[in-house]
């Protein structure tokens, strides 16, 4: 295992964002996470004790859509002398994907999702670069396949409707962040990239995801240990040569 590092995850309190709190303490790195919602920020605190943990797990609950958000968190790091090594923005609002009448997104969501997808991972990856005595070595965006690809219409039944087109825009503008950044840090040696998973497990319906199966070669949704996988080996020293790429890992699912 590589040395032990500190990293800030944004966003940990939601569906991916619990697993990968939780594979990261077993590899023995320090996480410090942010969340903006009270009920489950206490929930993952207790449910990762913090004294097992010899107090590598530690929390801000925060709004980051906030103006001052960022410099309130970058503030609150540098009181405590936190310096991460790894940056991963993971941070989402589900508010903003919610479908409105008539399916048509309203200028709140559109503008609410980008936020969280694009200005927050800039102006905390320009933050903590900046930062004194700073660390950062690495940063990981999570992005989707929707970034990649548009949504398959065949996929979805007469009543249901596919992702706001929001979800792709913002996170097209991610994956396209992550190459610009790693282009702007090189000479920093921060390596910046991305992970763009499918439909994972969990996240909806059986009868969805027996539908999703199908049009997937591997005949089923990914598992999150699949995606936390990845973002473990781009954690690791061993991705070191990897920088300004967008990491898809759908089952195969772009390949049509």
């Amino acid at each position: 295992m590589s040395k032990q590092k500190t990293i800030l995850i944004t966003g940990a309190t939601g569906f991916l964002g619990q697993m990968l709190v939780e594979n990261i303490l077993k590899l023995g790195h320090a996480i410090i996470f942010t969340s903006n919602t009270k009920v489950n920020y206490n929930k993952l605190l207790r449910k990762h004790n913090i004294e097992s943990h010899d107090g590598r797990l530690s929390g801000l609950l925060i709004d980051l859509e906030a103006d001052d958000a960022v410099a309130k968190l970058l503030k609150y790091l540098t009181r405590l002398s936190i310096m991460p090594d790894i940056l991963i923005n993971n941070a989402r609002n589900r508010e903003y994907t919610k479908h409105k009448r008539g399916g048509i997104s309203i200028r709140k969501d559109l503008v609410g999702e980008y936020i969280l997808d694009v200005v927050v991972p800039y102006e905390l990856s320009i933050g903590l670069k900046n930062q004194k005595r700073s660390r950062l070595k690495n940063i990981i965006n999570v992005a989707s396949i929707y970034g990649v690809i548009p949504p398959n219409p065949k996929l979805y039944k007469r009543n249901e409707t596919g992702t706001p087109v929001q979800y792709g825009i913002a996170k097209a503008a991610l994956i396209h962040l992550t190459k610009e950044l790693a282009v702007r840090f090189a000479n920093r040696k921060i390596k910046v990239n991305a992970i763009s998973p499918g439909g994972i497990q969990g996240s909806a319906s059986k009868e969805f995801e027996k539908r999703y199966g199908q049009y997937n070669l591997v005949g089923r949704m990914i598992k999150q240990n699949e995606v936390v996988g990845v973002i473990e080996f781009l954690i690791s020293d061993k991705s070191d040569g990897l920088t300004g790429q967008n990491i898809i890992v759908d089952g195969g699912w772009s390949v049509w």
